[in-house]
């Protein structure tokens, strides 16, 4: 049975190729085709009519070119009036980036047959195919000048079509030839071809992208590379941080080589990245993808193999290094890898400091302190998948806003909370102020718990200095509501002698800055002597000892705050420098 289907495909092959056109070249006079554009974005608009074989075995035979970047769409359907659900072939070319092929049984779906690909559509050129259907349903698309397709499809069911339609993927752009008037012959059309176009053939026809471009595959490429930094940026929450910018690649390609004079002096040709090999660089411990991080742009090639490539970079790359501590004023250190994603055992990577621009870029929330490039396989003798090299960063974050929104209004607090403790103890003031002083804190802290990111291993300084500003007005609070309690109270004892004594010395009275109060010698012993209202004055004046204590728990913690809070001040001022 098997034997048996071998044998009929290639008779169905045999009689392709018998009756079949194929044209040994792809050379065509593109002005004597008819052209189509297509930008709808995988919509297809406008049928044109096939033309009508005569060899009995086939029912298409079309030959046309196509120029775009990738994503070729091909529609063969029964009649123009056709929806999105009725059968109809579609024949998908350079899809995916120019990487794969389709065969699909409808539109956008159904998919039978699919394969491989690499470069078959260019932007710079026309690339030429040809599409045969034959009369049992073998649908086969391959290059003009080759008699073997790069996919086909055998439909056991096979479609009538009559009318077919081009379109391409969003945001591509396809220019179309098609029944072109071929009736010169080959050598008169060869003529028309520029001297680039030439080059670009000779040069470019049997080159293969995928394999390193040496002559020996033990000899080693050399990739110079140089990187202009554009755009930083970094993110605490998520500890990764982000770079944009332009990088310049140069490298010696030992098959991109040719004589000047038999090209009318042409010495350099450009390419797009699927026509030629390039190096794939690869970023370690990436966010996004780790290999595409090299964005297209076009290649230059001289005649002597010498290649320069400048694509842009974009790279998001997990950092370690987040400490918040000093927030906003906080300093980080990251590191980013980057190595090659094959062929890494025979490519080395030049990398050049002086050629390269890490400290400028444009407006961000960071401030670049110090770049590096550090090679990690002479550093650590690291084996061939290893990286290569690495960037090594110190920001700081450019906030000046958020320093003067936050530092303004804790030193405000400060002069506020310092100044309670100096408010006399009887009244509303002083509890009306440390209240307010705690609302707004408590406001400030929950803004604060917004802005600042949740994984710091330490608590940033400003919010410590908020804490303390917030523990201190509580305690200015409770001061203020116990201790008028405790003096308008009668107490049943007297201030402890060596408390008072304590309070009554000269050097603590300067240092708390206490009412000029002298303790008399007989304070605290029994006079049997006083009468019943020289012993009310002798409690009134016992009272005037707790109210001193009151003012001397005052003004210890008065000083205490002032200690605190300057030393976190200084600490935090420290960063500015």
């Amino acid at each position: 049975m098997f034997a048996s289907l071998i044998f009929c495909l290639f008779l169905l092959d045999f009689n392709f190729f018998v009756n079949s056109e194929l044209y040994k070249s792809n050379s065509t006079d593109l002005s004597k085709c008819t052209i189509s554009y297509s930008r709808s974005g995988s919509v297809y608009k406008d049928f044109y009519p096939l033309s009508v074989h005569e060899n009995a075995s086939l029912t298409v035979d079309f030959h046309f070119a196509v120029l775009a970047a990738s994503d070729a769409h091909i529609l063969l359907a029964e009649t123009v009036n056709i929806s999105k659900k009725d059968p109809a072939y579609e024949i998908v070319i350079g899809a995916g980036g120019n990487t794969f092929c389709d065969i699909r049984r409808m539109q956008k779906s159904d998919v039978r047959h699919s394969v491989r690909t690499k470069a078959l559509l260019s932007a710079l050129d026309p690339h030429y195919f040809w599409l045969h259907i034959t009369q049992e349903g073998l649908i086969q698309v391959g290059r003009e000048g080759d008699n073997a397709s790069f996919i086909e499809w055998l439909d056991p069911e096979p479609l009538g079509v009559k009318f077919i339609s081009f379109s391409t993927w969003s945001g591509i752009e396809a220019k179309w030839y098609f029944n072109c008037d071929r009736s010169q012959s080959e050598e008169e059309v060869e003529k028309r071809l520029t001297a680039l176009e030439k080059l670009r053939r000779n040069v470019l026809l049997a080159y293969d992208p995928l394999v390193r471009p040496v002559l020996d595959q033990s000899t080693v490429t050399t990739v110079y590379m140089s990187l202009n930094l554009e755009y930083l940026d970094l993110d605490e929450r998520k500890s990764f941080i982000e770079i944009r910018g332009t990088s310049v690649m140069k490298w010696h390609d030992e098959k991109l080589n040719w004589d000047a004079a038999n090209y009318e002096n042409l010495t350099e040709i450009h390419a797009l990245r699927t026509e030629i090999w390039n190096p794939e660089l690869t970023s370690y411990r990436a966010v996004t993808n780790s290999v595409d991080i090299l964005q297209d742009a076009l290649l230059i090639a001289n005649n002597n193999g010498e290649v320069t490539w400048k694509p842009t970079i974009h790279v998001k790359t997990f950092c370690d290094g987040i400490q918040l501590g000093d927030w906003p004023r906080d300093v980080h250190t990251c590191e980013m890898l980057f190595g090659f994603a094959w062929d890494y055992g025979r490519v080395v990577l030049n990398f050049s400091d002086s050629e390269s621009s890490l400290l400028q870029h444009e407006t961000s929330p960071w401030l670049i302190l110090e770049a590096s490039v550090f090679d990690i396989q002479q550093t650590n003798n690291a084996s061939n998948d290893s990286p290569l090299f690495g960037l090594k960063f110190e920001l700081r974050r450019n906030s000046f806003i958020y320093s003067l929104i936050f530092l303004l209004p804790v030193l405000v607090i400060a002069v506020c909370l310092l100044g309670t403790f100096w408010l006399p103890p009887k009244g509303n003031t002083k509890i009306l102020l440390g209240s307010s002083q705690l609302i707004i804190e408590i406001i400030i802290l929950l803004a604060l718990a917004h802005f600042v990111p949740h994984s710091s291993a330490g608590v940033p300084l400003i919010i410590v200095l908020y804490i303390w500003c917030l523990a201190g007005s509580l305690l200015s609070v409770l001061i203020s509501i116990a201790v008028p309690n405790l003096i308008r109270r009668k107490q049943s004892k007297p201030l402890p002698h060596a408390v008072c004594n304590i309070l009554t010395k000269r050097a603590v009275k300067r240092m708390l800055w206490l009412p000029n109060i002298v303790m008399p010698e007989d304070y605290g012993e029994l006079d049997l002597s006083l009468s019943i209202s020289n012993i009310s004055r002798a409690e009134d004046k016992s009272q005037h000892y707790w109210a001193l204590l009151e003012i001397a728990i005052q003004r210890l913690a008065f000083l205490i705050f002032v200690c605190f809070i300057v030393a976190i001040f200084v600490k935090y001022v420290a960063t500015f420098f």
